[in-house]
């Protein structure tokens, strides 16, 4: 038997096939392509039930709205949105949507304050990952995730 490793060199002649593009740093639009990935991942993993990597793949995107919004380095949440540009309204917003959507960004960052606690079963001492936590609202966190994607692109195209 020879093995055929699904990985394909760049710029090395590959016929075609079904491909996941693995390096977005021809496209013009990487940072764009991959945060949409993110979310429309979330959401599908959501919406069928895949938990713990539903949960991980959302907190990311979560990470990576900010980055697109304010460039700063960093897993933290909390320091990311003080990272924000002084106007952006999300940074420091108490009232309507936006303070919504800052709430849920903290939020999230609270259940998981490094990015981390979604992605193994079991933390590197041997607990449950999320175990303060027994469940969260699918329906909820879809929303949230969907008010933080339109205010990100609102963002960014004005």
């Amino acid at each position: 038997m020879s093995y055929l490793s699904p990985f394909n060199m760049v710029n090395v002649e590959h016929e075609g096939c079904e491909a996941l593009s693995l390096s977005l740093g021809d496209d013009v639009n990487a940072d764009e392509t991959a945060w949409d990935a993110y979310y429309l991942g979330a959401i599908e993993l959501i919406t069928n039930g895949h938990d713990l990597t539903a949960f991980f793949i959302a907190r990311h995107f979560v990470e990576l709205s900010l980055k697109r919004l304010g460039f700063g380095p960093g897993h933290s949440l909390a320091e990311l949105l003080d990272e924000l540009p002084k106007t952006d309204p999300l940074r420091t917003s108490n009232t309507g949507p936006v303070a919504e959507i800052r709430a849920f960004v903290l939020d999230i960052g609270q259940v998981d304050p490094s990015g981390t606690e979604g992605r193994y079963a079991h933390t590197l001492g041997g607990k449950a990952s999320l175990a303060t936590y027994c469940c969260v609202d699918r329906y909820e966190l879809a929303r949230h995730l969907g008010s933080l994607y339109e205010y990100v692109q609102d963002r960014v195209s004005n």
